[in-house]
């Protein structure tokens, strides 16, 4: 499973929820690919005034949607452009035909992304011992070295750990450990991008954005289906 590279001029974003062992999840999706996992109780990426209700996020339309997608808590007069990316106003959004909302030619929300329907399904086969490998297409926005960490990233097999110095050297440095062990903290699509595989010299379990409790959810989790064991405790 590759990663694709992510196209910046992309306006609408979708987001869906999902009930998990380890409490609700936040997907998103650009419309092709997913672009993000996020433990919304537990994450410390998570933006709480971002947590929206499952459906469309971000349609930038300001007469249907005045405070949907606005940070800070501005509204749709307060913002400028109604929200919009500073790159795009209002008509360039609607010469583009990327969100007809925008001139009241039709009021329907966009249908939710295949990819993020199959995300959910695919999640769900994992937690229940049913998966142990995804196949979605991910374009997770990063730097290029993030790009490679998080590459490695799915090198990793279901029900394995590998530390953060054999990170840093298969991308051929060993200095780079603390650089990939910063890349890996901000792995944007968790579980499907399995950072929670990589842990201490020690077998510290060291850190996790979702939180080290989920952490070790996931690696028991993952060990106890390897293994061809039925997990009877959620930690």
């Amino acid at each position: 499973m590759a990663l694709k590279s992510v196209d910046k001029t992309l306006v609408l974003m979708f987001t869906d929820t999902m009930e998990s062992p380890l409490g609700q999840l936040k997907i998103s999706s650009d419309g092709t690919s997913i672009t993000g996992i996020l433990f919304t109780h537990k994450d410390r990426r998570e933006d709480p005034q971002e947590t929206t209700s499952t459906g469309i996020l971000k349609s930038f339309n300001a007469q249907q949607q005045p405070n949907a997608g606005m940070p800070n808590g501005l509204n749709a007069e307060q913002q400028p452009n109604g929200g919009l990316p500073k790159s795009l106003n209002a008509e360039q959004q609607v010469k583009a035909d990327i969100s007809k909302d925008l001139t009241g030619d039709r009021q329907e929300k966009p249908d939710i992304p295949q990819c993020l329907k199959d995300c959910k399904t695919q999640l769900q086969e994992y937690f229940s011992g049913q998966r142990q490998q995804f196949d979605l297409p991910l374009a997770p926005a990063g730097t290029p070295f993030q790009q490679k960490v998080w590459q490695q990233l799915l090198q990793i097999h279901f029900g394995h750990t590998i530390t953060y110095a054999e990170i840093a050297r298969r991308l051929g440095d060993p200095k780079t450990i603390r650089a990939a062990g910063t890349a890996n903290g901000k792995n944007p699509i968790a579980i499907v991008i399995p950072c929670h595989r990589v842990i201490g010299m020690n077998g510290d379990l060291v850190g996790y954005a979702g939180g080290l409790p989920n952490k070790k959810w996931l690696l028991d989790h993952e060990m106890t289906v390897y293994r061809g064991i039925s997990q009877l405790t959620i930690f």
